[in-house]
């Protein structure tokens, strides 16, 4: 995970609002959306406010006075770096664009930040969804050969028992010939480094119905990962 700034001094992920004057805040990009966040590059699209100096009465007395205006804008964190200071891997460029503002000063506005500026990072806490937690999930029963769940069919994973913002409970069930599957897990989130981990834990009765039609004993198999 690489992480952007607030426009001032603090370590972010796809921050809403980003000052561009750091003494007073009153120039901002407001985020409407981040269309992307990669390795090498993220871009939002949103709004760029500050107030309209050209404004007349008591706004050419003080800018507290000054009415706000706001044009289409895209914001686009650039060169990333691992810092130091905090552990993380850092966007430490920025641009905005804002093409048809009405101040051509602000049309295009470049910033470029410092590790030095960011202190010890505290965990940011990654919101796990629903279709997140299956598809990863999916792809833990998918590791362990004897649970044969990628050649198993009526194949059902639900993780929709949330445990908190990062944590999610599931519940599955799927057969493999005469044997069926089903049992409870979690999936999760932990930070390390700046960066993000998944992690899974299971519990998975495997039974055998040849074994129990034929009168056999011991036909069920309990399958734990932690």
């Amino acid at each position: 995970m690489v992480f952007g700034s607030d426009g001032c001094s603090k370590s972010r992920y796809k921050e809403k609002f980003i000052a561009l004057t750091c003494g007073d805040g009153k120039v901002r990009f407001e985020t409407r959306e981040w269309v992307s966040w990669g390795r090498q590059e993220a871009v939002g699209v949103g709004v760029l406010a500050h107030p309209d100096l050209t404004a007349p009465g008591k706004c050419q007395q003080t800018i507290l006075a000054c009415p706000y205006v706001e044009s289409e804008a895209t914001a686009t964190f650039s060169d990333p770096g691992r810092c130091p200071s905090n552990g993380r891997l850092q966007f430490l460029r920025l641009r905005i664009d804002a093409p048809t503002d009405s101040d051509p000063e602000l049309r295009q506005i470049e910033r470029e930040f410092s590790c030095s500026q960011y202190g010890p990072s505290q965990p940011v806490i990654t919101r796990l969804g629903a279709t997140e937690a299956t598809r990863l999930m999916r792809s833990a029963l998918a590791r362990k050969p004897a649970l044969a769940f990628s050649d198993g069919y009526a194949r059902r994973v639900k993780c929709n028992k949330r445990l908190a913002a990062d944590r999610m409970r599931c519940t599955m069930s799927w057969n493999f010939g005469d044997l069926s599957f089903d049992g409870k897990g979690v999936i999760w989130f932990t930070y390390r480094g700046g960066e993000t981990y998944w992690n899974y834990a299971y519990r998975i009765r495997k039974r055998n119905h040849y074994c129990l039609a034929t009168g056999g004993s011991n036909c069920d198999e309990m399958i734990v990962v932690r």
